[in-house]
């Protein structure tokens, strides 16, 4: 779970290559790691206290996913910048929004893929996701028990649901997606009140995979962690990874945004907080 992205040859054109307050005590580390055709950047960001929530993303400006090298016709923005997502307890959520544009191209078809593993994930009781778009930015899209709302509605991309149960080869449509036409994902994990988990204990690892089709198939760039030898030698449309090795991405020459949540180390450190 894209600002980067790699670009195929499209016939009589030449190719362009581009970049791409919740409880006292609890911390969490994200670590976004974005891979382009020729660099890497790997950034992390550290919460040892949470302080007031973020104001709602229609009264903040986006922030561009930091990339590395050339522009790319694909592009990211964050609502929330560091993005830091802490260990969730039962009946406890936490939503972002990302903004996906485009510039050089005519228009494309965007998807979601998604991939995740660790105790927190793979647990059927554990957490769930839930994906909505919309054509114009959210509001009240940002933090802790949020509930983002879309001027016309939204569409939703993935419906709550355990990540347990998201098959990691599959990607979702999200829509058609020209210069003049962003779309704005609103990203929602959260905990159900039924949830026997315990926020101290356990991990989360969780990768978001946006990728753009071009109207003649070919792939404008965002495949993850791929089965097929190049992101473009695969069927269209597919996102396909062969394993949960998140951090390989970075020697990938495509772009990826890839969330780490290190609940463990939340957990302990709520743990020392208790003490």
């Amino acid at each position: 779970m894209t600002p980067a992205c790699r670009w195929i040859r499209r016939p009589g054109r030449a190719p362009t290559v581009g970049a791409g307050s919740a409880g006292a005590g609890r911390s969490a580390i994200v670590t976004i790691a974005m891979t382009m055709t020729m660099a890497a950047v790997l950034m992390a960001a550290v919460l040892t206290g949470w302080s007031a929530p973020p104001a709602a993303a229609d009264s903040l400006p986006m922030t561009p996913v930091p990339t590395t090298g050339a522009s790319g016709p694909l592009s990211l923005r964050t609502s929330v910048w560091p993005l830091v997502i802490p260990s969730l307890a039962p009946g406890e959520s936490f939503s972002w929004q990302l903004g996906a544009a485009l510039t050089g191209v005519d228009r494309g078809e965007l998807s979601l893929g998604v991939v995740s593993g660790g105790s927190r994930a793979t647990d059927p009781d554990g957490y769930l996701i839930d994906v909505q778009a919309c054509p114009h930015p959210w509001g009240s899209a940002d933090g802790m028990g949020t509930t983002p709302t879309c001027p016309d509605g939204g569409t939703p991309v993935l419906a709550r649901q355990p990540l347990a149960q998201l098959p990691a080869d599959l990607a979702s449509p999200i829509g058609t997606m020209s210069p003049e036409q962003p779309w704005y994902l609103s990203v929602t994990l959260a905990l159900a009140n039924s949830s026997r988990q315990d926020p101290r204990t356990g991990s989360l690892v969780i990768g978001l995979q946006v990728m753009a089709m071009g109207d003649d198939g070919t792939p404008l760039g965002g495949s993850g962690i791929g089965t097929g030898s190049d992101p473009g030698a695969g069927a269209a449309g597919v996102l396909g990874w062969t394993g949960l090795d998140v951090w390989s991405m970075v020697g990938w020459g495509v772009g990826a945004v890839v969330v780490g949540l290190l609940l463990a180390t939340a957990g302990r450190a709520r743990q020392r907080a208790r003490r």
